[in-house]
Order: structure tokens, then sequence, then C-alpha cells
């Protein structure tokens, strides 16, 4: 997770000013085994929808 925050950090910094607006984020893809679907459900967050 560090390394993902690292590499999104660097990755907004290079783009354009004006194309960085509003709320600052990233998206982060992952694969999951098959056989191992509790690990999705350890990672949800219920009360924030997530």
């Amino acid at each position: 997770m560090t390394e993902a925050l690292a590499a999104s950090q660097i990755t907004r910094a290079q783009r354009e000013p004006g194309l960085v607006t509003g709320t600052a984020g990233f998206y982060l893809d992952f694969e999951i085994p098959a056989g191992a679907e509790i690990a999705a459900e350890m990672l949800e967050n219920r009360p924030k929808h997530i």
C-alpha cells in the first residue's frame, strides 16, 4: 500500500497543473486468487460503503 501511495503521488505531480482538480485519489487494482474470496470481504468498509 505504501508503494501504491508513493506511485500515485509521483503520477499526480507529473500531470499538467490544469488537470489536477477535485479531490485527490487513485484506483488500486489487485487480484484475489480463486478460493480466497474472504479476502475481498475483509477489504470492505461497510459504514463508508466501500
